[in-house]
């Protein structure tokens, strides 16, 4: 099966509907093409760093669950 054809458009839907890591993966590809972008440029960095912001919560998100078991087997309770 080959990849979509790689629009700007494409990429704007990507990120519109929360597909931030295939956005950034669009931008980044359209601006290999386009390097002069600006639009396609400033969509790159926006998709990135929503994916960074992604990535940043999912890893509080762990460290709290992590936090909770530990507390949970200090106190013998079993997880």
């Amino acid at each position: 099966m080959s990849d979509p054809v790689m629009t700007r458009t494409l990429a704007d839907l990507y990120l519109a509907q929360g597909h931030v890591t295939e956005a950034r993966d669009a931008y980044a590809l359209l601006l290999c093409r386009f390097p002069d972008d600006e639009k396609v440029a400033s969509g790159l960095k926006a998709a990135q760093s929503l994916v960074t912001e992604s990535k940043k919560t999912r890893l509080l998100l762990l460290m709290d669950e992590w936090g909770t078991l530990d507390r949970k087997r200090e106190g013998g309770v079993a997880p």
